[in-house]
């Protein structure tokens, strides 16, 4: 299958095989496993215009390490964007991040906020930052969450990025976690609150170096039992 590299400025053929290389499938696309690269497909009907070829070369260019940006954007030879391909990273689930130590939790924190830092210097902007897109592999990345936009002109970039990283964190990512930890989806409404109580009290502006002074215990799962009371 052919497709038009925007970097290399030529036809790549990726020998995907659409039944055995399949992994995924979204209401937007296809994500196809070729050669350990993630190859995501849009489907006919998914108009996806947010990003030109200039755009899709200028992201291939940043390098991030846990919000994950295209390595290349497929299209046709109208430079119509028909997809990209990124790094791929195998989904360990909720219960592998559950158990690494509090000290690598914290360095992957970290690293999220340098990614934020990093795209934010581009004025890239994120959107979907959901828990469909979040991957764990002994840290958090976030893959696929598909649209990017750049706001050259925007002076705000960084405070909507890192709201929105600080949302995710917060409620999708420590709130599946908990559920997960817990089963009772009242527990996620006392955790919310806990946070969010001491966040405030305590005059913090960012989450995550509250989350980095917070959490005292060994890893995650005890932190989040500790939140529940």
């Amino acid at each position: 299958m052919e497709y038009y590299s925007f970097n290399e400025g030529k036809k790549v053929d990726y020998n995907i095989d659409l039944e055995n290389n399949k992994i995924g499938e979204g209401y937007e696309g296809k994500i196809y496993l070729v050669d350990n690269k993630a190859i995501k497909i849009y489907k006919s009907y998914c108009n996806k215009e947010r990003l030109d070829k200039e755009e899709g070369i200028y992201l291939s260019k940043i390098y991030t390490k846990r919000i994950l940006t295209p390595n290349d954007v497929l299209g046709d030879e109208n430079y119509h964007i028909k997809g990209f391909v990124s790094t791929y990273i195998e989904n360990l689930g909720i219960e592998n991040i559950l158990n690494i130590s509090s000290y690598t939790l914290k360095e992957e924190l970290d690293i999220l906020k340098e990614d934020i830092v990093l795209l934010s210097e581009y004025s890239v902007v994120l959107y979907d930052l959901l828990l469909k897109n979040a991957v764990f592999n002994n840290g958090i990345y976030l893959v696929d969450y598909g649209s990017f936009q750049i706001f050259r002109e925007n002076k705000n970039v960084y405070k909507l990025n890192i709201e929105r990283l600080n949302n995710f964190i917060l409620f999708q990512f420590l709130g599946a976690v908990n559920y997960y930890l817990t089963a009772n989806i009242i527990s996620n409404g006392i955790l919310f609150n806990n946070i969010l109580d001491d966040f405030v009290i305590n005059g913090y502006s960012d989450l995550i170096e509250y989350l980095k002074e917070d959490i005292k215990e060994d890893n995650l799962k005890k932190y989040l039992l500790k939140k529940n009371y």
